[in-house]
């Protein structure tokens, strides 16, 4: 069965049907009513009663009234009998009994749609019962004329009409049942794809999830390989100097190794050594200058790589403090993330994000603060540790070199006079 809403919907399309039907009956009242004196006035009052019936059905549609389908059955029936008495009144002898009988077979036929009757045994009771207006129509005036002929003719009309009426029902039924197996099948076929459409979606979200998963893990990895190449580079270079600084005997060629290596190797900006100027540093370097003359003892700082001296100025005065010396002291490594948020912003202008300094110590006495600068902000962020033992490293190698300098002394002088003694004399 239809639904609620389809059947008022198909109700509407049937109402809406009824308009030519009801210009044609405005077009005949109009020319009856100039006909009138010739033809008589009964076809005119015929035609009036036509037209308020399907004016009335057109009133009512509108109304909750044709929600109902026993109201819509009942107004239907009304307008059968209206016209089964016209049909008969008329007596088959003028066009206007073809008017009645078309618009009658038609409403029978609206009304066999509209409750879906398409079962056989149902459709030839429907048929039946369509003709019941017209069956009583002929029945009354038959009494009323007692003409053979008239009966004779009522009876093959009314069976052909039953006929037609059930033929046509019957092929409007198998056509309605097409019509649903076709859009069943459709909807299937909807349906089907509608399925395969989800699922390759499911596919793709699928799809979108790996392939998202595997750009994560790609990039993991290549973070990954990264880090250990940077681990590899870092331990290649912690072994170069320890290798280095075992066999090297002068500080200023293991500070320049130093940080040589890590200009070229890590791209540092810079690295040297800021000597301070207290009494045990200048007592410190006095001692190494006994054995090595060439080296300058006046210099301030030895640094390595893109640093000017402005800068390297700028930071013996305001950076190489009394109170930030103090923060080294005790081999404790100082570390700056990012310059923008210290004290030290001058370091920006020659393109110096981040630093570690840490205080090295020869022969037990302070030889200054040695810094490491970078351009990247952070970038001693998760090296702190290896930087820390590459310059405790070289505290020692510095150490060594100090200490066989002094052997060195010792060997070459008299220890009690100070002047060479008898072996470098004989050489």
């Amino acid at each position: 069965m239809y639904k609620k809403e389809e059947l008022q919907e198909l109700q509407n399309n049937f109402a809406r049907m009824h308009f030519p039907a009801l210009m044609l009956f405005m077009i005949y009242l109009v020319v009856e009513t100039f006909r009138s004196l010739s033809i008589g006035m009964p076809s005119f009052v015929r035609a009036a009663i036509i037209c308020g019936v399907l004016t009335m059905e057109q009133a009512f549609r509108p109304l909750d009234y044709f929600k109902s389908p026993a109201f819509i059955f009942a107004l239907k029936y009304v307008q059968l009998c209206l016209l089964a008495f016209f049909v008969m009144h008329t007596g088959y002898k003028n066009y206007e009994y073809l008017i009645y009988i078309l618009l009658y077979y038609c409403i029978a036929l609206e009304n066999g749609i509209f409750f879906e009757i398409t079962e056989t045994g149902k459709l030839l009771l429907h048929s039946l019962v369509m003709i019941i207006p017209l069956l009583i129509a002929g029945i009354a005036y038959t009494i009323a004329s007692l003409s053979l002929e008239y009966v004779i003719t009522s009876f093959i009309m009314l069976m052909a009409f039953a006929l037609a009426m059930f033929c046509t029902l019957m092929h409007i039924g198998k056509q309605y049942e097409r019509f649903e197996k076709a859009v069943l099948a459709k909807e299937r076929i909807i349906d089907k794809a509608m399925d395969n459409n989800k699922e390759i979606m499911e596919k793709q979200e699928k799809l979108y999830y790996v392939n998202e998963q595997l750009g994560i893990k790609r990039i993991e990895l290549e973070s990954a390989n990264r880090k250990i190449n940077a681990n590899i580079l870092e331990i290649n270079i912690q072994n170069d100097m320890l290798h280095s600084f075992t066999g090297a005997q002068d500080i200023r060629k293991i500070n320049e190794f130093f940080a040589n290596k890590l200009i070229t190797g890590m791209n540092i900006h810079c690295a040297g050594l800021f000597k301070l100027g207290n009494e045990e540093a200048k007592s410190l370097y006095e001692d190494y200058k006994r054995n090595n003359p060439l080296y300058d003892i006046d210099a301030k700082y030895v640094v390595y790589g893109k640093i000017s001296k402005e800068i390297c100025e700028k930071i013996m005065t305001e950076l190489i403090t009394p109170e930030f010396v103090s923060q080294t002291l005790g081999n404790k490594l100082y570390l700056c993330e990012n310059v923008n948020h210290s004290n030290y912003k001058f370091l920006i202008n020659d393109n110096i994000r981040s630093f570690v300094a840490k205080a090295l110590y020869i022969d037990g006495r302070q030889a200054g603060v040695y810094m490491i600068c970078h351009e990247e902000p952070e970038f001693f962020h998760q090296r702190e540790t290896y930087f820390d033992n590459i310059l405790s490293e070289l505290q020692v190698g510095m150490n060594n070199a100090f200490l066989y300098s002094q052997l060195e002394n010792m060997a070459k002088h008299d220890g009690l006079t100070g002047l060479l003694n008898r072996r470098i004399l004989n050489k």
